[in-house]
């Protein structure tokens, strides 16, 4: 079912909207369009977005539109799952996420004689579901720690629209020590010799849970959009590359950052006609994680969203 799951998210990106992760499935750059729905998954999250109350407000310089502007009130419903990525096999182990948040986005049109921001901010709840192995009781039992978050990011699009400036970011009211958890398996179904250890699914994490943390993240993206098909060949896709740098922190622990590109093949152009309609997309990336004076082996993912208009 998990390998299902992940072909059907990859044959949908036909239909896929642009979103942008680091290796932590965390969203570093967004293209969001407030006249739509979509369902959205990048690893350990399934979720379901949609913008609502809508207000139009019209930017003008001289006697031009330079951009059609909507205020929205989004929410964002979803299923989480920290033991084991993409696995539907087992709903008892599915957390829940849940957020609403205010947005300044744009509509159908941008022009090129001036620059443009959007925004978001809102609140985020999150509910995990994993079975924890402690070290200190060596006992195994059902967990469900939450984090409560404040989230928010804020995009400049330059004239012409050639590339932007993304800032995204959150901070965590209430936490816990999610990235200091490990992944275990029990010894009766794992494969031992002198140099490796072979194993199919891990069946939780492993550590002591600190629930009662502060922290947050903070990433700044350069989205740079080509408006030529790779190689200028006409069957290649468009692309837009999206290097970036994001920093997580958590009080009693050092930060973590991630450096790496994120992009997004289309089969059609980026804003074309100077027109926020953006076409469909595959987004995939690749990050090096630096932490304790050590970086990390290449992470590899992939995101995409299903948008329904």
């Amino acid at each position: 079912m998990k390998k299902c799951l992940l072909l059907f998210c990859v044959l949908s990106s036909i239909n896929c909207f642009s979103q942008f992760i680091d290796g932590n499935k965390d969203v570093i750059f967004q293209l969001d369009k407030a006249e739509s729905s979509q369902l959205k998954f990048n690893g350990n999250e399934l979720s379901f977005e949609g913008n609502y109350l809508r207000l139009l407000r019209f930017y003008k310089v001289e006697a031009d539109t330079s951009a059609v502007k909507v205020d929205v009130v989004g929410f964002k419903i979803g299923l989480t799952n920290e033991s084991k990525i993409l696995d539907v096999s087992k709903i008892s182990d599915f957390g829940f996420s849940a957020e609403t948040s205010y947005k300044w986005t744009l509509r159908d049109s941008i022009y090129s004689n001036r620059s443009v921001f959007t925004g978001r901010i809102g609140v985020r709840f999150q509910v995990d579901k994993f079975k924890l192995y402690d070290p200190l009781t060596s006992e195994i039992g059902n967990e469900s720690p939450s984090q409560f978050s404040l989230v928010g990011n804020l995009t400049r699009y330059f004239k012409n629209y050639k590339f932007a400036i993304a800032v995204n970011g959150s901070y965590n009211l209430h936490s816990y020590n999610k990235d200091e958890l490990l992944n275990y398996k029990k010894n009766s179904d794992i494969i031992q010799d002198n140099n490796v250890t072979a194993f199919k699914d891990f069946d939780g994490k492993y550590g002591t849970i600190r629930d009662d943390l502060e922290g947050g993240r903070l990433s700044l993206s350069v989205p740079i959009f080509f408006s030529n098909r790779i190689l200028n060949w006409s069957r290649a896709p468009y692309v837009i590359l999206a290097p970036y740098f994001a920093t997580r922190f958590v009080n009693g622990s050092n930060p973590s950052q991630n450096t790496g590109l994120s992009m997004n093949f289309l089969r059609e152009k980026a804003f074309s006609d100077n027109k926020y309609n953006l076409p469909s997309s595959l987004g995939l990336g690749f990050d090096w994680g630096y932490k304790n004076g050590s970086w990390s082996s290449m992470n590899l993912f992939l995101s995409g969203s299903i948008t329904f208009d």
